[in-house]
């Protein structure tokens, strides 16, 4: 039977990495209001990117479980893409690149291939490119990128649109781990918006008593629970699927991608409901979680390119 709960080391982790997060990259810090800040250095020097890499790399000899645990918190906070890309050219780079790496000196940004193209995020500041590439992810030097910038449906996160030369790559693996790291981030999205929408019914009144009050409420919140605990469940048992050899949970990634890229939007939709007018302003977070499922949701090829992965693998047989 597959443990699918937090050990003790890996809840405080989290407990950790959560503190971090609270204090150098609050959601807060997205609104007009919000003072921009750039978290990089500080997760990094907390050990974020070295915590999948074995001891001899000089990472902390933890697995993808640990990976997903923290790829499900910068979901919930609205990290940028880099951070997952970060965290990809980690297990890809030279070791005379790994190290700065691992210091926050330097950092990957994180671009999908369409076509000949790509489409970069977040490039600015980055040494190195984790291009995510159909069935695989490659690493480039950031110089061999030429793009131009545009217009992004998320404007927390900086896109641009160009190419690079696959020439230039300096190595790449299956893109199990990328998945399920993009899926981790939307369960993180998920739980964010469901407990940003529980939160505002429980204190917005409407004819003398809290929104939540009300029956039509209550069902949108509980909703977005079950969808949230889903995506999570499903995410932690494709990370307990794979373990150290990420190919070999291939059609649970594919179920979490699914679960949670479908349970982030919806979320994020719902939260936009609750929170009525106030829902569609700058000043309401639940939008920011909206816009960066989507992100996320292209990364992954949309809905359609998950149902094919699932029905292109085996189910596995239950015992």
């Amino acid at each position: 039977m597959i443990d699918l709960g937090v050990n003790d080391d890996q809840r405080q982790m989290v407990e950790g990495a959560v503190a971090l997060l609270a204090e150098h990259a609050p959601v807060a810090r997205l609104r007009p209001s919000g003072k921009p800040v750039d978290p990089h250095r500080a997760i990094a020097e907390w050990g974020w990117f070295g915590v999948g890499l074995p001891e001899a790399r000089g990472g902390l000899g933890l697995g993808v479980a640990e990976e997903m645990l923290l790829a499900f918190e910068a979901g919930r906070h609205l990290l940028s893409p880099s951070v997952a890309a970060t965290t990809l050219a980690a297990h890809l780079a030279p070791e005379d690149v790994l190290a700065a790496l691992l210091t926050g000196e330097a950092r990957a940004a994180l671009a999908l291939a369409t076509g000949r193209d790509v489409l970069a995020f977040d490039v600015e500041g980055a040494s190195l490119i984790a291009v995510v590439d159909g069935e695989e992810v490659w690493l480039a030097q950031v110089s061999a990128f030429r793009g131009t910038t545009v217009s992004g449906f998320d404007e927390a996160v900086y896109a641009s649109r160009g190419t690079v030369d696959r020439a230039s790559r300096l190595a790449s693996e299956p893109a199990f781990r990328a998945r399920l790291l993009i899926a981790a981030s939307l369960a993180g999205i998920a739980r964010a918006t469901c407990d940003l929408a529980v939160a505002y019914a429980k204190v917005r009144e409407q004819f003398g008593q809290p929104i939540g009050a009300f029956q039509a409420v209550k069902h949108i919140c509980a909703d977005m629970g079950v969808r949230a605990y889903a995506a999570e469940a499903q995410v932690r048992m494709a990370a307990a699927a794979c373990a150290d050899t990420p190919d070999a949970g291939a059609f649970q990634i594919g179920a979490a991608a699914l679960t949670a890229l479908r349970a982030a939007r919806t979320n994020a939709e719902d939260a936009i409901q609750v929170h009525g007018g106030i829902g569609f302003t700058a000043e309401c977070e639940a939008h920011f979680y909206l816009k960066r499922a989507h992100l996320l949701g292209q990364l992954l090829g949309g809905t359609d390119a998950c149902r094919t992965r699932i029905l292109a693998e085996r189910a596995p047989e239950v015992a």
